[in-house]
């Protein structure tokens, strides 16, 4: 095996760690925030997470702040959740590029898999709530400021990864049927 193939697998580990880093910080950030602007200050509603400014919501119904931020939690806890599980795989070294075909890299597959699409339906709902605020003459920041957006991405990424585990299904069984040949 090359060197370069030895060190692509720390190298995507470094990476999902600051990606895993960076959306703790969010979820945490918003997570915090929400609690903060409902129990404490609602003026904070103004200069919530990233200097959203949410103070229309807030104003306008604060069931809809809460509905709004609880889903930005949702899917920022959720990204966390799909990149620790990627960190983990690298922690562990369930994940070999001298054996690809194995039924744990399958199964993490499978999980990154309903986590996206997890993910994708979370932002969907909250997208669609923006879109509703926005309809009731609401001021709604946009879904990339409120980080919930890219639903068909997520969407695209679950179908990918349902296609890419169910390849990694049949490299298994064609594996097993060898390995029962020799």
């Amino acid at each position: 095996m090359s060197n370069k193939t030895k060190q692509l697998p720390k190298s995507l580990q470094i990476l999902a760690w600051i990606i895993f880093i960076g959306v703790c910080g969010d979820a945490a950030g918003i997570v915090i925030n929400t609690i903060y602007a409902n129990f404490i200050d609602p003026k904070f509603s103004a200069k919530f997470w990233n200097h959203t400014d949410l103070a229309a919501v807030y104003n306008y119904n604060t069931l809809s702040f809460v509905g709004i931020t609880t889903l930005m939690s949702i899917v920022n806890i959720l990204k966390a959740v799909l990149f620790y599980f990627i960190v983990k795989m690298f922690q562990d070294k369930k994940l070999k590029v001298s054996d690809p075909f194995a039924e744990i890299t399958k199964k993490y597959i499978t999980y990154f898999a309903f986590l996206s699409l997890s993910i994708a339906l979370f932002s969907k709902f909250a997208s669609e709530l923006c879109k509703w605020l926005n309809n009731q003459k609401i001021d709604v920041p946009s879904i990339e400021d409120l980080k919930i957006g890219g639903a068909d991405v997520w969407f695209l990424l679950f179908f990918v990864l349902i296609v890419i585990s169910k390849i990694f299904k049949r490299g298994i069984e064609l594996q097993s049927e060898n390995d029962l040949t020799v």
